[in-house]
Protein backbone atom coordinates (compact mmCIF):
# COMPACT_ATOMS: atom_id res chain seq x y z
CA UNK A 1 0.00 0.00 0.00
CA UNK A 2 2.70 2.51 0.61
CA UNK A 3 4.17 2.04 -2.82
CA UNK A 4 0.91 2.79 -4.07
CA UNK A 5 -0.03 5.92 -2.39
CA UNK A 6 3.36 7.63 -2.57
CA UNK A 7 2.65 7.18 -6.55
CA UNK A 8 -0.80 8.40 -6.61
CA UNK A 9 0.50 11.10 -4.44
CA UNK A 10 3.84 12.06 -6.68
CA UNK A 11 1.65 12.18 -9.29
CA UNK A 12 -1.05 14.48 -7.89
CA UNK A 13 1.51 17.00 -6.75
CA UNK A 14 3.64 16.65 -9.86
CA UNK A 15 0.02 17.69 -11.67
CA UNK A 16 -0.46 20.68 -9.16
CA UNK A 17 3.38 22.09 -9.32
CA UNK A 18 3.99 21.25 -13.27
CA UNK A 19 4.73 24.76 -14.04
CA UNK A 20 7.71 25.08 -11.35
CA UNK A 21 9.40 21.99 -12.29
CA UNK A 22 9.70 20.66 -9.20
CA UNK A 23 11.09 17.03 -8.97
CA UNK A 24 8.49 15.78 -6.24
CA UNK A 25 9.55 12.06 -6.54
CA UNK A 26 13.08 13.27 -4.72
CA UNK A 27 11.24 15.14 -2.17
CA UNK A 28 8.26 12.97 -1.31
CA UNK A 29 8.35 11.09 2.26
CA UNK A 30 5.51 9.35 3.29
CA UNK A 31 5.39 8.38 7.09
CA UNK A 32 2.65 6.40 9.23
CA UNK A 33 1.38 8.79 12.34
CA UNK A 34 1.66 6.67 15.40
CA UNK A 35 -1.62 7.99 16.38
CA UNK A 36 -4.00 6.72 13.94
CA UNK A 37 -6.42 9.35 14.70
CA UNK A 38 -3.98 11.62 12.61
CA UNK A 39 -4.66 9.88 9.52
CA UNK A 40 -2.78 6.34 7.75
CA UNK A 41 -0.34 8.40 6.28
CA UNK A 42 1.26 11.92 6.45
CA UNK A 43 4.13 13.86 4.70
CA UNK A 44 6.16 16.74 5.60
CA UNK A 45 7.01 17.99 1.75
CA UNK A 46 5.29 20.99 2.08
CA UNK A 47 8.11 22.55 4.58
CA UNK A 48 10.47 21.32 1.28
CA UNK A 49 8.04 23.06 -1.03
CA UNK A 50 7.59 25.73 1.18
CA UNK A 51 11.35 26.52 0.91
CA UNK A 52 11.33 26.31 -3.11
CA UNK A 53 8.30 28.72 -3.31
CA UNK A 54 9.55 31.32 -0.64
CA UNK A 55 5.99 31.04 1.05
CA UNK A 56 4.56 29.68 4.50
CA UNK A 57 4.48 25.80 4.87
CA UNK A 58 1.03 26.07 7.23
CA UNK A 59 -0.60 28.02 4.84
CA UNK A 60 0.58 25.92 1.82
CA UNK A 61 -0.71 22.82 3.12
CA UNK A 62 -4.00 23.99 3.86
CA UNK A 63 -4.19 24.55 0.24
CA UNK A 64 -2.65 21.24 -0.80
CA UNK A 65 -5.12 19.56 1.51
CA UNK A 66 -8.00 21.44 -0.07
CA UNK A 67 -6.72 20.51 -3.88
CA UNK A 68 -5.51 16.66 -2.88
CA UNK A 69 -8.93 15.97 -0.91
CA UNK A 70 -11.46 15.26 -3.82
CA UNK A 71 -10.36 11.95 -4.93
CA UNK A 72 -11.49 8.24 -4.72
CA UNK A 73 -8.09 7.26 -3.14
CA UNK A 74 -8.49 9.61 0.17
CA UNK A 75 -12.11 9.75 2.48
CA UNK A 76 -9.86 12.81 4.39
CA UNK A 77 -6.74 15.02 3.29
CA UNK A 78 -5.83 17.41 6.52
CA UNK A 79 -3.30 19.97 7.51
CA UNK A 80 -1.43 19.97 11.07
CA UNK A 81 0.95 22.25 11.15
CA UNK A 82 2.44 22.33 7.99
CA UNK A 83 1.98 18.32 7.57
CA UNK A 84 -0.41 16.93 5.49
CA UNK A 85 -2.37 14.23 6.81
CA UNK A 86 -4.04 11.16 4.88
CA UNK A 87 -6.92 8.92 5.25
CA UNK A 88 -7.59 6.50 2.87
CA UNK A 89 -10.79 5.75 1.61
CA UNK A 90 -12.59 2.30 2.54
CA UNK A 91 -13.52 1.09 -1.05
CA UNK A 92 -9.99 2.16 -2.36
CA UNK A 93 -8.07 -0.24 0.86
CA UNK A 94 -10.78 -2.73 -0.27
CA UNK A 95 -9.47 -3.07 -3.67
CA UNK A 96 -6.41 -4.76 -3.12
CA UNK A 97 -7.93 -7.47 -1.00
CA UNK A 98 -8.93 -8.92 -4.24
CA UNK A 99 -5.52 -7.76 -5.93
CA UNK A 100 -2.80 -7.45 -3.69
CA UNK A 101 -0.50 -4.65 -3.99
CA UNK A 102 2.70 -5.50 -6.43
CA UNK A 103 6.26 -5.85 -5.08
CA UNK A 104 8.74 -2.96 -5.86
CA UNK A 105 10.00 -3.35 -9.07
CA UNK A 106 13.79 -3.48 -8.25
CA UNK A 107 17.03 -3.39 -10.32
CA UNK A 108 17.87 -7.17 -10.62
CA UNK A 109 20.83 -7.98 -8.91
CA UNK A 110 23.16 -10.95 -8.18
CA UNK A 111 24.25 -11.62 -4.95
CA UNK A 112 26.15 -13.90 -3.21
CA UNK A 113 25.40 -14.42 0.28
CA UNK A 114 28.44 -16.71 2.21
CA UNK A 115 27.07 -17.71 5.85
CA UNK A 116 27.39 -20.60 8.41
CA UNK A 117 31.05 -21.37 7.05
CA UNK A 118 31.51 -23.63 10.73
CA UNK A 119 34.64 -25.48 10.16
CA UNK A 120 33.69 -29.19 8.88
CA UNK A 121 35.72 -30.29 12.42
CA UNK A 122 32.88 -30.63 14.65
CA UNK A 123 28.88 -30.68 14.26
CA UNK A 124 27.04 -27.41 14.52
CA UNK A 125 26.85 -25.51 17.88
CA UNK A 126 24.60 -23.45 18.52
CA UNK A 127 26.26 -20.31 17.87
CA UNK A 128 26.44 -21.23 14.17
CA UNK A 129 22.76 -21.56 13.98
CA UNK A 130 21.83 -17.61 14.57
CA UNK A 131 23.96 -16.50 11.18
CA UNK A 132 21.72 -19.49 9.67
CA UNK A 133 18.83 -18.75 10.36
CA UNK A 134 18.88 -14.82 9.81
CA UNK A 135 20.45 -15.33 6.52
CA UNK A 136 18.77 -18.07 4.99
CA UNK A 137 15.76 -15.20 5.99
CA UNK A 138 17.94 -12.76 4.21
CA UNK A 139 17.82 -15.20 0.88
CA UNK A 140 14.47 -15.73 1.16
CA UNK A 141 13.27 -12.09 0.98
CA UNK A 142 15.78 -11.30 -1.50
CA UNK A 143 14.24 -13.66 -4.08
CA UNK A 144 11.06 -13.02 -3.49
CA UNK A 145 11.93 -9.62 -4.45
CA UNK A 146 13.12 -11.07 -7.78
CA UNK A 147 16.92 -10.71 -6.65
CA UNK A 148 19.51 -13.44 -8.45
CA UNK A 149 20.36 -14.86 -5.34
CA UNK A 150 22.77 -17.20 -4.37
CA UNK A 151 23.56 -19.42 -0.83
CA UNK A 152 27.40 -20.45 -0.54
CA UNK A 153 28.75 -22.38 2.52
CA UNK A 154 32.53 -22.46 2.15
CA UNK A 155 34.70 -25.08 3.37
CA UNK A 156 37.82 -24.90 5.24
CA UNK A 157 38.70 -27.76 3.88
CA UNK A 158 43.13 -26.77 3.99
CA UNK A 159 45.16 -25.97 6.68
CA UNK A 160 45.75 -27.27 9.97
CA UNK A 161 42.41 -27.30 11.55
CA UNK A 162 41.60 -30.52 9.27
CA UNK A 163 45.28 -31.88 9.97
CA UNK A 164 44.44 -31.40 13.60
CA UNK A 165 40.89 -33.45 12.75
CA UNK A 166 43.09 -36.05 11.67
CA UNK A 167 45.05 -36.18 14.42
CA UNK A 168 42.17 -36.54 17.24
CA UNK A 169 40.87 -39.19 15.28
CA UNK A 170 43.74 -40.83 15.27
CA UNK A 171 44.45 -40.31 18.95
CA UNK A 172 40.94 -42.04 19.40
CA UNK A 173 41.88 -44.77 17.10
CA UNK A 174 45.17 -45.21 19.20
CA UNK A 175 43.21 -45.45 22.53
CA UNK A 176 40.69 -48.18 21.25
CA UNK A 177 43.43 -50.31 20.03
CA UNK A 178 45.51 -49.68 22.57
CA UNK A 179 48.62 -48.38 20.82
CA UNK A 180 50.73 -45.46 21.73
CA UNK A 181 49.79 -42.30 20.72
CA UNK A 182 53.08 -39.83 19.83
CA UNK A 183 50.73 -37.03 18.75
CA UNK A 184 50.66 -33.41 20.83
CA UNK A 185 47.32 -33.24 22.40
CA UNK A 186 47.19 -29.57 22.53
CA UNK A 187 45.20 -28.84 19.51
CA UNK A 188 43.37 -31.67 19.34
CA UNK A 189 39.41 -31.25 19.24
CA UNK A 190 37.66 -33.11 22.06
CA UNK A 191 34.12 -34.70 22.63
CA UNK A 192 32.21 -37.98 21.83
CA UNK A 193 31.93 -37.50 18.06
CA UNK A 194 35.86 -37.90 17.76
CA UNK A 195 35.47 -41.75 19.43
CA UNK A 196 32.58 -42.04 16.85
CA UNK A 197 34.39 -41.07 13.66
CA UNK A 198 37.30 -43.11 15.08
CA UNK A 199 35.21 -45.87 15.06
CA UNK A 200 33.53 -45.35 11.93
CA UNK A 201 36.86 -44.98 10.42
CA UNK A 202 38.13 -48.54 11.86
CA UNK A 203 34.71 -50.29 10.09
CA UNK A 204 34.97 -48.05 6.87
CA UNK A 205 38.02 -47.58 5.98
CA UNK A 206 39.78 -51.20 6.62
CA UNK A 207 42.47 -50.41 8.17
CA UNK A 208 44.76 -53.70 8.30
CA UNK A 209 46.98 -51.93 10.18
CA UNK A 210 47.64 -48.52 12.21
CA UNK A 211 51.00 -46.61 11.50
CA UNK A 212 52.49 -45.25 14.40
CA UNK A 213 54.20 -41.50 14.08
CA UNK A 214 57.52 -42.39 13.17
CA UNK A 215 56.15 -44.63 10.20
CA UNK A 216 56.83 -43.78 6.54
CA UNK A 217 53.02 -44.41 5.81
CA UNK A 218 51.61 -41.98 8.61
CA UNK A 219 51.49 -38.41 6.98
CA UNK A 220 49.24 -40.64 4.08
CA UNK A 221 47.12 -42.27 7.04
CA UNK A 222 46.79 -38.84 8.73
CA UNK A 223 45.67 -37.21 5.09
CA UNK A 224 43.11 -40.48 4.91
CA UNK A 225 41.41 -39.93 7.99
CA UNK A 226 41.34 -36.21 7.88
CA UNK A 227 39.21 -36.57 4.41
CA UNK A 228 37.21 -39.01 6.14
CA UNK A 229 36.19 -37.38 9.01
CA UNK A 230 35.53 -33.57 7.09
CA UNK A 231 33.37 -35.93 4.82
CA UNK A 232 31.13 -36.99 7.85
CA UNK A 233 31.16 -33.57 9.78
CA UNK A 234 30.07 -32.20 6.23
CA UNK A 235 27.25 -34.50 6.39
CA UNK A 236 26.43 -34.14 9.82
CA UNK A 237 26.63 -30.18 9.07
CA UNK A 238 23.95 -31.03 6.16
CA UNK A 239 21.43 -33.05 8.19
CA UNK A 240 21.75 -30.46 11.25
CA UNK A 241 20.97 -27.35 8.59
CA UNK A 242 18.24 -29.54 7.16
CA UNK A 243 16.37 -30.04 10.16
CA UNK A 244 16.10 -26.21 10.28
CA UNK A 245 14.95 -26.39 6.54
CA UNK A 246 17.87 -24.54 5.15
CA UNK A 247 19.85 -25.60 2.11
CA UNK A 248 22.57 -23.84 0.50
CA UNK A 249 23.17 -24.05 -3.33
CA UNK A 250 26.44 -24.89 -3.65
CA UNK A 251 29.75 -25.82 -0.79
CA UNK A 252 32.65 -24.07 -2.38
CA UNK A 253 36.22 -25.71 -0.83
CA UNK A 254 39.06 -23.69 0.31
CA UNK A 255 41.68 -26.90 -0.94
CA UNK A 256 40.00 -26.51 -4.59
CA UNK A 257 40.35 -22.49 -4.59
CA UNK A 258 43.88 -23.19 -3.62
CA UNK A 259 44.83 -23.90 -7.20
CA UNK A 260 43.90 -20.01 -7.83
CA UNK A 261 47.01 -18.90 -5.56
CA UNK A 262 49.62 -18.46 -8.29
CA UNK A 263 47.60 -15.96 -10.11
CA UNK A 264 46.36 -14.43 -7.13
CA UNK A 265 49.58 -13.89 -5.43
CA UNK A 266 51.00 -12.54 -9.38
CA UNK A 267 47.43 -10.15 -9.39
CA UNK A 268 48.72 -8.76 -6.29
CA UNK A 269 52.89 -8.53 -6.88
CA UNK A 270 51.30 -6.57 -10.12
CA UNK A 271 49.52 -4.16 -8.20
CA UNK A 272 52.23 -3.40 -5.66
CA UNK A 273 50.65 -4.79 -2.79
CA UNK A 274 53.33 -6.99 -1.09
CA UNK A 275 56.31 -6.89 0.77
CA UNK A 276 58.66 -9.09 2.10
CA UNK A 277 60.37 -8.87 5.37
CA UNK A 278 62.47 -11.39 7.77
CA UNK A 279 61.72 -13.96 5.49
CA UNK A 280 57.86 -13.56 5.51
CA UNK A 281 55.36 -12.20 2.60
CA UNK A 282 53.11 -9.07 3.62
CA UNK A 283 50.26 -7.59 2.48
CA UNK A 284 50.70 -3.72 2.49
CA UNK A 285 46.80 -3.66 3.56
CA UNK A 286 47.95 -0.25 5.48
CA UNK A 287 47.91 1.49 2.18
CA UNK A 288 44.45 0.59 1.64
CA UNK A 289 42.83 1.85 5.04
CA UNK A 290 43.68 -1.13 7.39
CA UNK A 291 45.39 -0.28 10.55
CA UNK A 292 48.52 -2.17 10.12
CA UNK A 293 50.11 -4.57 7.08
CA UNK A 294 49.43 -8.31 7.23
CA UNK A 295 51.47 -11.85 7.03
CA UNK A 296 50.32 -13.79 4.25
CA UNK A 297 53.23 -15.96 3.86
CA UNK A 298 55.03 -16.87 6.64
CA UNK A 299 59.14 -17.29 6.95
CA UNK A 300 58.48 -21.18 6.96
CA UNK A 301 56.51 -20.74 3.25
CA UNK A 302 53.19 -21.85 5.21
CA UNK A 303 50.13 -19.19 4.14
CA UNK A 304 48.53 -17.74 6.60
CA UNK A 305 44.43 -18.32 7.22
CA UNK A 306 43.91 -15.04 5.11
CA UNK A 307 45.44 -16.35 1.60
CA UNK A 308 42.61 -18.86 1.58
CA UNK A 309 39.63 -15.85 2.33
CA UNK A 310 41.27 -13.38 -0.44
CA UNK A 311 41.64 -16.32 -3.08
CA UNK A 312 37.77 -17.02 -2.34
CA UNK A 313 36.69 -13.40 -2.11
CA UNK A 314 38.62 -12.88 -5.54
CA UNK A 315 36.88 -15.38 -7.00
CA UNK A 316 33.33 -14.38 -5.79
CA UNK A 317 33.83 -11.45 -7.51
CA UNK A 318 35.34 -13.25 -11.10
CA UNK A 319 32.07 -15.47 -11.27
CA UNK A 320 30.22 -12.04 -11.75
CA UNK A 321 28.25 -11.48 -8.55
CA UNK A 322 26.98 -8.28 -8.04
CA UNK A 323 27.07 -7.45 -4.79
CA UNK A 324 28.96 -10.45 -1.95
CA UNK A 325 27.42 -10.57 1.66
CA UNK A 326 29.19 -12.46 3.97
CA UNK A 327 27.70 -13.45 7.94
CA UNK A 328 30.84 -13.82 10.08
CA UNK A 329 30.96 -13.95 14.12
CA UNK A 330 31.41 -10.45 16.06
CA UNK A 331 35.14 -11.91 16.72
CA UNK A 332 35.95 -11.19 13.15
CA UNK A 333 35.29 -7.81 13.09
CA UNK A 334 38.82 -6.49 13.01
CA UNK A 335 39.05 -9.25 9.90
CA UNK A 336 37.40 -6.78 7.14
CA UNK A 337 39.61 -3.87 6.67
CA UNK A 338 42.54 -6.38 5.39
CA UNK A 339 39.82 -8.48 3.14
CA UNK A 340 38.88 -5.38 1.72
CA UNK A 341 41.87 -3.86 1.33
CA UNK A 342 43.22 -7.39 -0.21
CA UNK A 343 40.23 -6.25 -2.94
CA UNK A 344 41.08 -3.32 -3.66
CA UNK A 345 44.19 -4.15 -4.65
CA UNK A 346 43.02 -6.93 -6.94
CA UNK A 347 40.53 -4.04 -8.61
CA UNK A 348 37.39 -4.79 -7.05
CA UNK A 349 35.32 -1.87 -5.46
CA UNK A 350 35.60 -3.18 -1.86
CA UNK A 351 32.23 -1.44 -1.24
CA UNK A 352 30.76 -4.39 -3.46
CA UNK A 353 31.29 -6.63 -0.14
CA UNK A 354 29.24 -6.06 2.83
CA UNK A 355 29.69 -7.93 6.20
CA UNK A 356 26.86 -8.61 8.84
CA UNK A 357 28.63 -9.48 12.26
CA UNK A 358 26.61 -11.85 14.46
CA UNK A 359 26.99 -11.02 18.32
CA UNK A 360 27.07 -13.52 20.79
CA UNK A 361 24.28 -16.20 22.00
CA UNK A 362 23.69 -17.14 25.44
CA UNK A 363 21.59 -20.38 26.50
CA UNK A 364 20.40 -20.75 29.36
CA UNK A 365 17.83 -23.16 31.60
CA UNK A 366 16.42 -22.47 34.97
CA UNK A 367 18.45 -18.76 34.94
CA UNK A 368 22.00 -20.88 34.83
CA UNK A 369 24.37 -21.65 31.79
CA UNK A 370 22.84 -24.54 29.68
CA UNK A 371 25.07 -27.56 29.79
CA UNK A 372 28.21 -28.23 27.42
CA UNK A 373 27.55 -31.30 24.99
CA UNK A 374 29.67 -33.95 25.90
CA UNK A 375 29.48 -35.24 22.43
CA UNK A 376 30.86 -32.04 21.15
CA UNK A 377 33.21 -31.10 23.97
CA UNK A 378 32.53 -27.78 25.30
CA UNK A 379 30.24 -26.62 22.97
CA UNK A 380 25.87 -26.41 22.83
CA UNK A 381 24.59 -28.66 20.46
CA UNK A 382 22.53 -26.78 17.74
CA UNK A 383 20.81 -30.49 17.37
CA UNK A 384 20.24 -30.65 21.13
CA UNK A 385 18.66 -27.28 21.55
CA UNK A 386 15.78 -27.84 18.68
CA UNK A 387 15.57 -30.98 20.19
CA UNK A 388 14.20 -29.36 23.58
CA UNK A 389 12.40 -26.70 22.17
CA UNK A 390 11.66 -26.99 18.65
CA UNK A 391 12.71 -25.44 15.55
CA UNK A 392 10.07 -22.88 14.63
CA UNK A 393 10.51 -21.68 18.20
CA UNK A 394 14.92 -21.54 17.99
CA UNK A 395 14.38 -19.74 14.33
CA UNK A 396 11.69 -17.27 15.78
CA UNK A 397 14.27 -16.05 19.02
CA UNK A 398 16.88 -15.83 16.35
CA UNK A 399 14.96 -13.97 13.95
CA UNK A 400 13.21 -11.47 16.18
CA UNK A 401 16.36 -9.73 16.91
CA UNK A 402 19.12 -7.33 15.01
CA UNK A 403 22.06 -9.80 14.04
CA UNK A 404 23.93 -6.89 15.86
CA UNK A 405 22.35 -7.32 19.57
CA UNK A 406 23.92 -9.64 22.11
CA UNK A 407 21.09 -12.62 22.45
CA UNK A 408 20.38 -14.80 25.70
CA UNK A 409 17.34 -17.09 26.36
CA UNK A 410 16.54 -19.23 28.63
CA UNK A 411 14.65 -22.69 27.44
CA UNK A 412 13.11 -23.18 30.58
CA UNK A 413 11.27 -20.07 30.59
CA UNK A 414 10.57 -20.26 26.91
CA UNK A 415 8.85 -23.75 27.35
CA UNK A 416 6.95 -22.42 30.47
CA UNK A 417 5.37 -19.41 28.26
CA UNK A 418 5.24 -21.13 25.79
CA UNK A 419 1.55 -20.12 24.98
CA UNK A 420 2.65 -16.21 25.97
CA UNK A 421 5.25 -15.88 23.36
CA UNK A 422 4.77 -14.01 19.96
CA UNK A 423 5.15 -17.41 17.79
CA UNK A 424 1.92 -18.89 19.45
CA UNK A 425 0.01 -15.38 19.05
CA UNK A 426 0.69 -15.64 15.41
CA UNK A 427 -0.07 -19.19 14.94
CA UNK A 428 -3.05 -18.22 17.16
CA UNK A 429 -4.22 -15.25 14.85
CA UNK A 430 -4.22 -17.74 11.44
CA UNK A 431 -6.03 -20.73 13.36
CA UNK A 432 -8.31 -18.25 14.26
CA UNK A 433 -8.53 -17.00 10.87
CA UNK A 434 -9.64 -20.20 9.67
CA UNK A 435 -11.59 -21.60 12.39
CA UNK A 436 -13.99 -18.99 11.97
CA UNK A 437 -14.25 -19.70 7.88
CA UNK A 438 -14.98 -22.63 8.24
CA UNK A 439 -17.63 -21.32 10.91
CA UNK A 440 -19.16 -19.70 8.47
CA UNK A 441 -22.25 -19.91 6.71
CA UNK A 442 -21.28 -18.10 3.86
CA UNK A 443 -19.82 -19.33 0.02
CA UNK A 444 -16.51 -17.74 -0.87
CA UNK A 445 -17.82 -16.18 -3.41
CA UNK A 446 -19.96 -13.89 -1.49
CA UNK A 447 -17.00 -12.99 0.64
CA UNK A 448 -15.05 -12.17 -1.91
CA UNK A 449 -16.91 -9.65 -3.62
CA UNK A 450 -18.30 -8.27 -0.58
CA UNK A 451 -17.29 -4.47 0.39
CA UNK A 452 -18.44 -2.85 3.97
CA UNK A 453 -21.90 -1.46 4.36
CA UNK A 454 -21.86 -0.27 8.30
CA UNK A 455 -23.08 2.68 9.84
CA UNK A 456 -20.38 1.35 13.03
CA UNK A 457 -17.66 4.28 12.55
CA UNK A 458 -15.58 2.77 15.29
CA UNK A 459 -15.79 -0.61 13.44
CA UNK A 460 -15.20 1.14 10.24
CA UNK A 461 -12.07 3.13 11.12
CA UNK A 462 -10.45 -0.20 13.01
CA UNK A 463 -11.54 -2.16 10.15
CA UNK A 464 -9.40 0.46 7.69
CA UNK A 465 -6.58 0.73 10.09
CA UNK A 466 -5.94 -3.60 10.01
CA UNK A 467 -6.62 -3.79 6.03
CA UNK A 468 -3.59 -0.90 5.58
CA UNK A 469 -1.54 -3.11 7.98
CA UNK A 470 -2.25 -6.34 6.18
CA UNK A 471 -2.05 -5.00 2.63
CA UNK A 472 1.69 -3.15 3.92
CA UNK A 473 3.99 -6.35 3.66
CA UNK A 474 5.91 -5.69 0.80
CA UNK A 475 7.07 -2.07 2.48
CA UNK A 476 8.37 -4.25 5.10
CA UNK A 477 9.90 -6.55 2.64
CA UNK A 478 11.60 -3.71 1.06
CA UNK A 479 12.98 -2.12 4.50
CA UNK A 480 13.92 -6.11 4.91
CA UNK A 481 15.80 -6.69 1.93
CA UNK A 482 17.61 -3.12 1.90
CA UNK A 483 18.68 -3.34 5.34
CA UNK A 484 19.28 -6.88 5.98
CA UNK A 485 17.27 -7.11 8.72
CA UNK A 486 14.18 -9.92 8.55
CA UNK A 487 13.71 -8.93 12.49
CA UNK A 488 11.48 -5.98 11.00
CA UNK A 489 9.44 -8.85 9.48
CA UNK A 490 8.78 -10.52 12.69
CA UNK A 491 7.88 -6.92 14.21
CA UNK A 492 5.40 -6.41 11.22
CA UNK A 493 3.72 -10.35 11.75
CA UNK A 494 3.67 -9.22 15.86
CA UNK A 495 1.86 -6.23 14.99
CA UNK A 496 -0.51 -7.29 12.68
CA UNK A 497 -1.57 -10.28 15.01
CA UNK A 498 -2.56 -7.82 17.58
CA UNK A 499 -4.13 -5.88 15.76
CA UNK A 500 -6.27 -8.62 14.47
CA UNK A 501 -6.78 -10.45 17.93
CA UNK A 502 -7.67 -7.00 19.37
CA UNK A 503 -10.64 -6.68 16.12
CA UNK A 504 -11.56 -10.03 16.46
CA UNK A 505 -12.30 -9.56 20.33
CA UNK A 506 -14.05 -6.03 20.07
CA UNK A 507 -16.75 -7.09 17.17
CA UNK A 508 -19.50 -9.64 16.56
CA UNK A 509 -18.40 -10.88 12.99
CA UNK A 510 -20.74 -14.27 12.30
CA UNK A 511 -24.02 -13.04 11.52
CA UNK A 512 -23.56 -9.69 11.58
CA UNK A 513 -24.11 -7.56 8.41
CA UNK A 514 -20.56 -6.90 7.85
CA UNK A 515 -19.50 -10.52 8.19
CA UNK A 516 -18.91 -11.12 4.60
CA UNK A 517 -16.66 -7.97 4.35
CA UNK A 518 -14.63 -9.03 7.81
CA UNK A 519 -14.26 -12.66 6.11
CA UNK A 520 -12.58 -10.65 3.03
CA UNK A 521 -9.87 -8.94 5.24
CA UNK A 522 -9.47 -11.96 7.83
CA UNK A 523 -8.48 -13.96 4.04
CA UNK A 524 -6.18 -11.47 3.06
CA UNK A 525 -4.20 -11.08 6.63
CA UNK A 526 -4.05 -15.24 6.84
CA UNK A 527 -2.38 -15.22 3.32
CA UNK A 528 -0.34 -12.11 4.50
CA UNK A 529 1.25 -14.05 7.91
CA UNK A 530 1.34 -17.40 5.71
CA UNK A 531 3.84 -15.30 3.11
CA UNK A 532 5.28 -14.50 6.10
CA UNK A 533 5.88 -17.24 7.92
CA UNK A 534 6.85 -19.09 4.82
CA UNK A 535 10.10 -16.28 4.05
CA UNK A 536 11.17 -16.44 7.78
CA UNK A 537 11.31 -20.55 7.06
CA UNK A 538 8.70 -21.16 9.64
CA UNK A 539 5.40 -23.55 9.74
CA UNK A 540 1.90 -21.61 10.05
CA UNK A 541 -0.88 -23.51 11.87
CA UNK A 542 -4.21 -23.63 10.95
CA UNK A 543 -5.64 -25.08 13.70
CA UNK A 544 -4.36 -25.06 17.61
Amino acid sequence: MYFEVKKYLSARLEDIFEQDGIDISSLLILEQPKDSSLGHFATPICFSLAKLKRTNPKVLATELASKLENSQVFSKVEALNGYLNFTLDTKYLESFLNTPPKLPALESKKILLEFVSANPTGPLHIGHARGAIVGNAIANIAKKLHQDFFKEYYVNDAGSQIENLAKSIYAAICEIKGLPCEVSEDKLYKGEYINELALKALNTLSLDSIPLVKDAGFKDFLTRLGEFGKELMLEEIKANLKSLNIEFDSYMSEKELFSKWNETFKALEKAKALKEEEGSIWLCSSLKGDEKDRVLIRSNKEPTYMVGDIIYHKNKFDRGFDTCINIWGADHHGYLARIKAALEFLGVDSQRLKVLFVQMVSVLKDSKPYKMSKRAGNFILLQDVVDEIGADNLKFIFLSKSLDTHLEFDIAEIIRTKEESPLYYINYANARIHTILARSTLDKDSILTSSLQTDNANLESDYKLLCLTSLNLNHILLQCFNDNAPHKLCDYLKNLSKQFHSFYNAYKILGSKEEASILKLFLNISNTLTIGFDLLGLNIKTSM
